[in-house]
């Protein structure tokens, strides 16, 4: 949090355009998505804001967008307007685990947080700001007057994926290896059993692969809880409407792990600048002793690295997406 002691002074650098319609960002919406793949992130890209803003945002969109006198876009943000004035990012990290302005290098970057200092407000939330620049932020609100206020949270983990798959499974434990390999031949990977990797990245079957996975996903401890994203409508909207903005940009992979043509587990993702991100994942808790969720996690970084050439992608171990209780 940057709190501001008092009005700041006149002038800017670059050409600075305010826009407080998300939508009207669609003008903008190739260069701002080549920016946003720069970070390698989908949480800033224009079709993830749309969709949040559309579904939980609440108060007055504020976007900034930074264009050479060439008109190209050097660097862009989107905040929501408090009824005091206070700018916050657009996110909730219920949702969205990471945000940041997005930029064509850290001049860019510097300079419009050095715009956005500028402004006024005497509060500015940006929380979860992206970990790699949180620097550039601070330095420029602070040379300001602002008083920032930070918290170190623990970040999703990536890893980067070897050329092969052979060396990706050899970079991990021998006891992972060995369940990994153990529980898919237990569920039919191995013979005819009928173990199957479907995976949506278009529009042509989506709503009906989504309406499994949303059930299934509601099927378990999440629905016993009331933390599945059926049980919240504001949820639901939020990820049928960016599965289509994804599967319209060739992004989305819902993949789902069946055997004889029943649901065992699946993964809502996207694939995004050279990583696989997986956003929500769930399994059949009734299998729960074959570890479907940990078979699908490997299928699904198979196909990462070899048939999709991603680079990163979540780290088999530790805390990561497919174990967040989220």
């Amino acid at each position: 949090m940057a709190q501001h002691p008092s009005t700041p002074g006149h002038g800017s650098s670059g050409e600075l355009t305010m826009v407080h319609d998300i939508e009207a960002l669609a003008d903008a919406q190739p260069d701002w998505n080549r920016l946003a793949a720069l970070d390698a992130s989908p949480f800033v890209t224009y079709e993830w804001i749309c969709s949040w803003w559309s579904a939980l945002g609440a108060g007055e969109p504020l976007c900034l967008l930074l264009r050479d006198s060439g008109g190209a876009l050097l660097a862009g943000a989107c905040f929501r307007r408090s009824r005091s004035g206070d700018l916050t990012a657009p996110t909730d990290v219920n949702y969205s685990p990471e945000w940041d302005v997005v930029a064509a290098d850290d001049q860019a970057r510097r300079r419009l947080w050095h715009e956005i200092s500028r402004l006024g407000r005497r509060r500015v939330m940006l929380t979860p700001l992206h970990e790699g620049r949180a620097d550039l932020a601070t330095a420029e609100l602070e040379a300001s007057g602002y008083r920032v206020l930070s918290h170190v949270a623990q970040h999703r983990p990536y890893v980067p994926l070897p050329a092969t798959w052979d060396d990706l499974l050899g970079s991990v434990k021998r006891k992972l290896r060995w369940q990994w390999r153990t529980f898919r031949s237990r569920l039919g990977g191995d013979g005819d059993g009928g173990l199957v990797l479907r995976t949506t990245s278009s529009e042509a079957g989506l709503d009906r692969d989504l309406d499994l996975f949303l059930r299934l996903e509601a099927s378990g401890w999440k629905g016993r809880e009331g933390t599945a994203i059926l049980a919240d409508p504001r949820a639901e909207q939020l990820y049928r409407e960016f599965a289509g903005r994804a599967a319209r940009q060739g992004w989305l992979r819902l993949s789902i792990l069946e055997i004889d043509g029943a649901p065992l587990a699946a993964v809502y993702g996207c694939a995004f600048g050279g990583k696989a991100f997986m956003l929500k994942t769930c399994f059949d808790e009734s299998r729960a002793e074959h570890s479907p969720g940990l078979v699908l996690l490997g299928d699904e970084l198979f196909d990462a690295s070899v048939d999709l050439g991603i680079v990163h992608a979540p780290s088999l171990g530790g805390r990561g997406p497919w174990r967040s209780p989220g």
